[in-house]
């Protein structure tokens, strides 16, 4: 993100799958077209109503000008509708900051600003901005970009939602004895009443005109007087006359807390009651001295087993990986045979489990056994990852896109699954097993690899990244292809220059040769994460674009 938020939390997820979709859509379109995207964007936020429902077909054309023709439409809520626009605008502007205007003291606020002009908290701000609160990126000469309110947008808030900016206006701070009477009223309701917490913040917050947030934290705060009174036989406390006395207050208090704590059990409870724990079986895990012959350490290997050969070319974090010692055949098994024994004693536990009856003791012992286990799946995998970098080693040279450090961590990832679905029993070396998966692993990896710059190879003698869109390639005999070649050239033109200038070095385009995530990341002072992060976000496009025109691709 161009610049921190001052005081603002970044709004990231879109609350409805239609405007998620339009958000992705639109960042591929034309940097000419965001302009009436945005103002339709605008225009929508002042005519949808938050507590209506309106067709997907219409906040569509609103943002859009098009009509889309749909057999089946989808009702979207007004306030989802609203507060997803107003991170449409934003991820809008993010990727092209709209110019800081010359008067921009007099016409843009920051945040700290507006929460000063409005006599509001950022958190505050946070949920007027949900409500429709228009905030956009500007940027000036030499100067990151900020995330500002135009004074338009302000004053269009203030007029449509004047209750809200009124009642702000005359917000004053809870004092101790205003917080001590909504603390006695919750309780009392409560107790006199029945009625839930929730319940009670809710009729206290009514009658006084507080935010429910501010009763229950003043409820919150209170039951340190609670916890001091269980055991008082006193009647009454200063803060609480004329409410029933405290020690039943604590009583429900302490019912409350329990009826919290089965519904935490129960959810627990549920969860592992459906969701059966894979393992491989075996028969010796029902023998009646399972425990004993498999859960018994095997005696100490001697400690003057060789150091490894540690390859000198190695960074200094892989060398590290050798210097776990490698399995013995009988450690080996033993491990297994731990391993799935105890999912196999949790896989038996779970399936007796009744979540309304199930006790905590219960759940305690089968998640204890699910922790035995992950930490000797910990153990064999460390002693396998020199393996990994093994294979890792061979298939370095035969991708530009993938270096040494990616190749290993997508072998670790397919160790851990091999681990899960090996077989000791067979009599099979896991180091065999794990060899085979890993490389295939590998192998899909490079072909997948060398695919993607083939796609982005599609007219080797037209220039990449010209302002224009390149000549229809005449001598593709399948049209689809030559569309597909003017599409991507088109859709290479607007990228901005940084995801030009990765998108070139990572498949070779241009006069580029193609380049690791190091070495990119190295030319264009990211780390290796951001470059990797811009190279997927930028292949989207791509694919999206081919998508939305219904070009086909060979893959």
């Amino acid at each position: 993100m161009p610049a921190e938020l001052t005081g603002v939390s970044a709004m990231r997820d879109f609350r409805t799958e239609v405007l998620s979709q339009l958000a992705h859509e639109l960042t591929i379109a034309p940097a000419r077209h965001r302009e009436r995207y945005f103002r339709g964007a605008r225009q929508a936020i002042e005519l949808l109503q938050p507590d209506r429902d309106y067709p997907r077909s219409f906040i569509l054309f609103q943002v859009t000008g098009y009509r889309t023709r749909q057999t089946v439409e989808i009702e979207v809520s007004g306030g989802d509708a609203i507060a997803d626009l107003v991170l449409l605008i934003e991820s809008l502007t993010l990727d092209t900051p709209l110019p800081t205007p010359d008067d921009a003291a007099e016409t843009l606020l920051d945040a700290v600003g507006l929460c000063s002009r409005w006599n509001i908290s950022s958190r505050t701000l946070d949920r007027w901005r949900a409500s429709g609160l228009v905030a956009c990126w500007y940027a000036a000469a030499d100067a990151p970009a900020r995330l500002l309110f135009s004074l338009d947008d302000v004053q269009r808030f203030e007029k449509r939602h004047a209750h809200r900016v009124q009642r702000a206006a005359q917000f004053r701070p809870v004092t101790d004895d205003e917080r001590r009477e909504l603390a006695r009223l919750a309780l009392a309701a409560m107790a006199a009443e029945g009625c839930s917490l929730s319940e009670a913040v809710r009729r206290v917050a009514e009658r006084t005109g507080r935010a429910p947030e501010t009763v229950r934290l003043a409820v919150h705060k209170s039951r340190a007087l609670i916890g001091a009174a269980r055991d008082s036989d006193a009647s009454t406390d200063g803060w609480c006359d004329g409410a029933e006395p405290a020690a039943p207050l604590a009583q429900r208090y302490r019912e409350a807390r329990g009826a919290e704590r089965t519904a935490l059990l129960q959810a627990r409870a549920a969860e592992l009651a459906h969701a059966p724990i894979r393992y491989v079986f075996a028969p010796e895990f029902d023998h009646p001295n399972a425990e004993r012959l498999i859960m018994t350490d095997p005696p100490a290997r001697a400690a003057s087993s060789p150091q490894p050969n540690v390859p000198a070319d190695l960074p200094a974090y892989v060398r590290e990986l050798f210097r776990t010692p490698l399995l013995s055949a009988e450690e080996e098994r033993t491990l297994f045979r731990r391993y799935n024994y105890l999912l196999h004693k949790a896989e038996q536990s779970r399936r007796l489990i009744d979540p309304p009856t199930a006790t905590e003791a219960t759940i305690e012992h089968i998640e204890s056994l699910l922790e035995q286990a992950a930490a000797v799946k910990q153990h064999i995998a460390q002693a396998n990852l020199r393996l990994v970098v093994s294979i890792a080693r061979r298939h370095q040279g035969h991708t530009a896109r993938l270096d040494l450090y990616d190749l290993i961590g997508e072998g670790n990832l397919i160790l851990m699954r091999v681990i899960e679905t090996f077989d000791v029993s067979r009599g099979n070396k896991f180091s065999t097993y794990a060899t085979w998966a890993v490389t295939r692993q590998f192998t899909r990896l490079v072909a997948e690899s060398w695919r993607d710059c083939e796609r982005l190879h599609v007219d080797a003698d037209a220039p990449c990244f010209t302002a224009e869109p390149a000549a229809p390639v005449e001598s593709m005999p399948d049209a689809d292809e030559s569309r597909a070649a003017r599409l991507l050239q088109t859709v290479l033109a607007d990228l901005d220059p940084r995801e030009r200038d990765i998108v070139a070095r990572r498949f070779g385009l241009s006069d580029y040769q193609p380049q690791s995530l190091a070495q990119v990341s190295e030319a264009v002072h990211l780390s290796r994460e951001r470059v990797r992060q811009i190279e997927k976000r930028t292949l989207s496009k791509l694919r999206q674009a081919l998508i939305l025109h219904d070009v086909a691709v060979p893959v």
